[in-house]
């Protein structure tokens, strides 16, 4: 079995990182639908309903989010002679290759997460206190003006995706994610939304209803750190099941299945209505060894190979396009001066030289995102802030260029914090 305690800690966002398991052969019978909840032990009992739907493309919460309006990113700096921390949310115009401040908020705390949407950003951040006491507090800044409201939460609340309508809360007390806190980003509403017993990750969502992973045991999964033998014993005879969840019906749809035990799939994304899974192999080293092997297209209940990594390498990372999959990126095993680039749009491998020592150690020319108008940001060595710290700094290009191998860059003037 893979490291699982390791990854528990870290709290892992997919079974393929995480969960060992086997592939299985794909299954032969259509999609199950039920409109029951799963229990722990694989039991059904009737599930919640009317809880409220998903409105719109649910995106996760990030430090760095692209809308129609502009790419906004937070940087947080740290004032030594104030000793305070200050967090800046920045625009980055694409056409005019700049960035400037939107806002800034000084306070004494850390980062709890943020959502952008075309008219305003939400940053939840949580503050240090004299009484020691750590509110959670939600800043709503209007992208028109940079106009800030403050908003105390009743308690803390640290939001992992969002949708057009409200942010979500994963809430994972021990090992299953357990349910979903969802905030009203109008009303203010706060809902909780139970998930199917034996969650072990959300992946997103697909056409309104969440994507997940759940296990499927013969009994309930005993706690993997006080009842380690039992637990082991009980996860290599479970099942993981890849599902589509409707929280406001209660609606279950299995995609597939796979032991807990041997090979495993990573989610990646979705393209033009399909899933795609970055799928790991056992490679004969032990049990738990595995590397990414191929990416699969899942279909109609089976798993597809759709590309082939170039290299044993478990240096994978996916590019978004406007909520949709469009790279799978590998750098190359030795030395890493190339990069792999599979656009799923026309099929094809690309290979991109990187330069990793052009400025003292930063790197330039690595993909960093894919912009809505077809152009991409790039590492582009580094620059230095305000306060003296080397931050990484971006250049913009055209993507059918990039990928031609052009080093024909335009830099973006990069926010110091001044």
């Amino acid at each position: 079995m893979k490291k699982f305690t390791a990854c528990l800690l870290a709290l892992p966002l997919t079974l393929a990182a995480c969960g060992a398991q086997t592939t299985q052969p794909a299954p032969t019978t259509a999609p199950e639908v039920t409109t029951e909840a799963t229990t722990e032990n694989g039991e059904s009992t009737p599930a919640e309903v009317n809880q409220p739907g998903i409105t719109g493309r649910m995106r996760p919460c990030s430090t760095d989010v692209e809308t129609a309006a502009g790419l906004y990113t937070l940087h947080e700096l740290f004032n030594e002679a104030a000793n305070e921390d200050v967090y800046c949310v920045v625009k980055t115009d694409i056409e005019t290759a700049t960035q400037e401040k939107v806002a800034s908020i000084t306070l004494d705390g850390g980062y709890y997460g943020m959502a952008v949407w075309d008219d305003a950003v939400d940053l939840y951040l949580q503050e240090n206190t004299a009484e020691g006491e750590r509110p959670s507090l939600r800043y709503t800044i209007d992208t028109a003006t940079g106009g800030v409201e403050k908003q105390q939460m009743d308690g803390a609340f640290a939001p992992t995706w969002y949708d057009d309508a409200a942010l979500y809360q994963e809430n994972r007390p021990n090992l299953w994610v357990e349910s979903l806190t969802r905030l009203d980003r109008t009303t203010g509403e706060v809902t909780l939304q139970n998930l199917p017993g034996q969650t072990y990750t959300v992946c997103g969502s697909v056409d309104g209803r969440w994507l997940l992973v759940r296990i499927s045991s013969p009994s309930p999964v005993p706690d993997p750190i006080s009842e380690k033998d039992a637990f082991d014993a009980t996860w290599q005879n479970s099942t993981a099941e890849i599902i589509l969840y409707e929280p406001a019906s209660g609606e279950m749809e299995k995609l597939y299945e796979f032991p807990t035990i041997g090979d495993g799939y990573d989610y990646c994304g979705q393209r033009d209505g399909s899933l795609y899974f970055i799928h790991w192999q056992t490679n004969g080293n032990g049990i738990g060894d595995t590397a990414p092997a191929t990416v699969d297209k899942l279909e109609n209940g089976a798993m597809t190979p759709v590309w082939t990594l170039p290299v044993s390498s478990i240096r994978v990372s996916t590019v978004q396009q406007q909520g949709e999959l469009r790279w799978v990126t590998q750098l190359t095993e030795k030395g890493e001066t190339a990069i792999k680039i599979y656009d799923l749009t026309d099929g094809q491998t690309y290979t991109r030289a990187i330069d990793w020592d052009k400025v003292e150690g930063w790197n330039a020319g690595y993909p960093e995102k894919l912009l809505a108008n077809d152009k991409i940001l790039v590492s582009n060595g580094s620059y230095t802030n305000v306060y003296g710290i080397d931050r990484k700094a971006y250049a913009v290009m055209d993507c059918a260029a990039y990928l031609a191998g052009s080093t024909d860059y335009t830099p973006i003037a990069m926010y110091t914090g001044d």
